[in-house]
């Protein structure tokens, strides 16, 4: 990690907890926030629910007010659309268990949130 944060850029998340449920938040180190996480810190929601896995990572927002409203964006999907976001991540069939490359991650999460009905000025600036 930078000694100076203040140029780490923010990263919207997901992660699925022990009981299938998601919980989004933002991070600048969203694999440490995980981590954090599991070990009960963090969010009484996840502690609550552990072990959570990181599932989707958008890529990174140049500030926190940009990220927080992609997460917010996120937060008002349904379970389904969540979904869609998270699989729009992972090709399932070419590539198992392997993340896409940041540049894949950004086209195919604004054409995921274009597909569940987020064309606001949020989908613009991913």
């Amino acid at each position: 990690m930078s000694s100076n944060n203040i140029d780490v850029p923010y990263t919207c998340y997901i992660a699925e907890c022990g009981d299938l449920t998601y919980y989004t938040g933002i991070a600048r180190y969203p694999e440490i926030r995980i981590e954090v996480h599991n070990q009960g810190r963090g969010s009484k929601y996840v502690a609550n629910r552990l072990p959570c896995w990181l599932v989707f990572k958008s890529e990174q927002f140049p500030n926190r007010s940009i990220a927080q409203q992609v997460e917010h964006a996120i937060k008002k999907l349904n379970r389904k659309d969540k979904d869609k976001l998270i699989d729009s991540m992972f090709n399932r069939l070419k590539y198992p268990d392997t993340l896409l490359d940041t540049y894949m991650i950004k086209e195919i999460g604004r054409q995921a949130l274009q597909e569940v009905g987020l064309t606001s000025e949020i989908v613009d600036r991913i």
